[in-house]
């Protein structure tokens, strides 16, 4: 006989499938992510605090309790998004990060923590980023690891704004890059300074047209060098007053381009002398144009470069071309302001310079078959040393064009790979951009020294040449010496330097 079977009470099934369910969703709470990386609730008094960075994801008016309930259902607790919502929600909705969470890009250098003393300080020149609410340097801090890992571009030039929150940027790095741009450019200063007065108390120097060249040189290095010397001091954040007189180091540091621009003169004025035999009087009717022309040029392009002049470590100037978009500008306003000009200024040097050594090389090989033929036709007998040289002023001619060339070569192309390297990997000293950086802080301000050491090179060595004819007359002769050691350089010659 079959037993009945007594059925289960609609209650007890839904008290079983409710238990079941709430089993579930305790276990999957576990494993859903929530804003605070210890698990705690959003602190009370901040769960109605509107978070401006949900707007376009959660809406107009998002609060941090619903950024939280969103998270819940949206990452899992292991997952990377998960992490990246709590390093810009602690910040944000007063959570306490655990320690292993604080990873990604510090806003100070060497992941050095933010001192006590500035956590709290406002950053209003991020408020954008904010929604208009204005963030403090700590919200700043943990905005920056959520969004960049250490080692970013991004990373990097945020640190460029980062002495506002008591950071050192790039700590030793920027301040060896600090100390060589200040010792490069005082002795630049001196330089440009004692050249300039050198030429204006002379007149007649003061009438030659390669003395006014040189003038255009010296006037920019001695204007630039003044704000290479002011170094980092001009560097702002941008809600800073100093920030324009950023921007007006950038623009005399640009205008120094200038100087770039009468090197081409200079050697333009040293082709037509020596190529194409130009007499002082015949430069004069073109000299309008190898004065005003390099300056006109350096002052548009001061002008152009306003809206980019932002700080890059050591002095206020034109980003790499890698960096601009951080700064919410196209690189090609570095490129054609930067970039083009110095490459259009080293090809034409270049050119120039080629075509005084080809006119040289020619004119060296007819006089030597011009000799030669006159040996024959003479009747030949002992033919001796065919080699024909110049004549003194014109090796020093030549010489000293090639001497200007040659500071020019040092001084520009390191500041045109300064603009075109990845600033990748600051930090490390043995990374390109660290070294390339390095090399133009010290060696772009050091234009005035070098147009002054080429420019009395002459100078220099007549004296020596001087002091060598004293040495050899005080000298008695003797039969294993006929001749002194001292072999006397070149004397100098106007127009020569």
């Amino acid at each position: 006989m079959k037993g009945k079977v007594r059925a289960v009470p609609a209650t007890w099934c839904r008290l079983l499938l409710v238990s079941s369910l709430l089993k579930h969703v305790a276990a999957q709470a576990t494993n859903n992510c929530t804003l605070c990386a210890d698990r705690s609730p959003v602190p009370l008094s901040f769960r109605d605090t509107v978070v401006p960075l949900l707007e376009q994801s959660l809406g107009s008016g998002a609060t941090c309790a619903d950024w939280d309930a969103a998270v819940a259902v949206a990452y899992a607790e292991t997952s990377a998004d998960c992490s990246i919502v709590r390093r810009l929600s602690s910040g944000v909705c007063g959570c306490t990060a655990l320690q292993e969470e604080r990873e990604g890009c510090y806003l100070c250098a060497g992941g050095q923590n933010i001192s006590d003393d500035f956590l709290d300080k406002p950053v209003p020149f991020i408020q954008g980023w904010y929604g208009g609410l204005e963030p403090t340097c700590q919200d700043w801090d943990w905005l920056l690891r959520g969004i960049y890992e250490e080692g970013d571009m991004q990373c990097t030039a945020q640190r460029v704004y980062s002495n506002h929150c008591g950071c050192s940027y790039f700590n030793f790095k920027t301040d060896l890059w600090v100390l060589l741009t200040r010792i490069s450019g005082s002795i630049s200063l001196v330089c440009s300074g004692s050249l300039l007065f050198y030429i204006l108390k002379d007149k007649m120097k003061r009438s030659s047209i390669y003395h006014q060249i040189i003038l255009g040189i010296s006037s920019c290095d001695f204007i630039s060098s003044i704000f290479f010397i002011l170094a980092d001091t001009t560097a702002p954040t941008p809600d800073d007053p100093n920030a324009s007189f950023c921007k007006a180091q950038g623009f005399f540091l640009q205008l120094g381009f200038a100087a770039m621009f009468y090197n081409a003169s200079l050697t333009l004025f040293y082709m037509l002398t020596i190529a194409e035999g130009f007499r002082e009087r015949r430069i004069r009717q073109i000299r309008i144009y190898l004065l005003a022309i390099p300056f006109g040029l350096g002052l548009i392009l001061a002008c152009a470069g306003i809206p980019m002049y932002v700080s890059i470590g050591n002095v206020c100037w034109l980003p790499s071309i890698f960096v601009t978009e951080v700064f919410g500008a196209s690189p090609l306003t570095t490129i054609f302001v930067g970039v083009v000009p110095i490459c259009i200024a080293i090809a034409t040097i270049t050119l120039m310079q080629g075509r005084i050594f080809w006119f040289v090389r020619q004119s060296e090989q007819k006089m030597l078959k011009w000799r030669f033929s006159k040996r024959k036709l003479d009747g030949g007998g002992r033919s001796g040393n065919t080699k024909i040289s110049m004549t003194n002023r014109e090796k020093k001619v030549l010489w000293q064009s090639a001497m200007y060339v040659l500071s020019f070569y040092i001084t520009w192309p390191i500041v045109l790979t300064s603009l075109l390297v990845k600033p990748d990997r600051y930090e490390d000293p043995l990374s390109v951009a660290h070294n390339v950086d390095v090399a133009a802080a010290f060696l772009w301000p050091l234009q005035g020294f070098f147009t002054f050491a080429v420019y009395f090179r002459p100078r220099i060595m007549k004296f020596l040449s001087r002091g060598c004819s004293r040495l050899k007359a005080s000298e008695k002769p003797t039969k294993s010496s006929g001749s002194s050691n001292c072999d006397p350089p070149i004397a100098n010659e106007e127009g020569a330097g």
